[in-house]
């Protein structure tokens, strides 16, 4: 994958991804089952270990589930 490529699909996931733990978290209307959840999250975080340029501290990789809650929640 190029670089370029790689930072596209880390924006696509972590918007993914932050969207379903708001609904999860926030509306209690889940999109998407746990595994599907599950291998989003890890596809961004061999993404992020390939590419650590591209990480960041507000990253769903780095937050732990009671942390994505009180996100979801502002």
């Amino acid at each position: 994958m190029e670089k370029s490529q790689a930072y596209i699909r880390i924006q696509e996931l972590r918007g993914i991804i932050d969207e379903a733990n708001r609904r999860y978290y926030v509306d209690n209307a889940p999109v998407m089952s746990d595994f599907d959840f599950d291998m989003l999250l890890k596809e961004l975080e061999r993404l992020e270990a390939a590419y650590p340029e591209f990480a960041s501290d507000d990253s769903p990789t780095r937050q732990v589930g009671s942390d994505r809650q009180k996100e979801c929640m502002q």
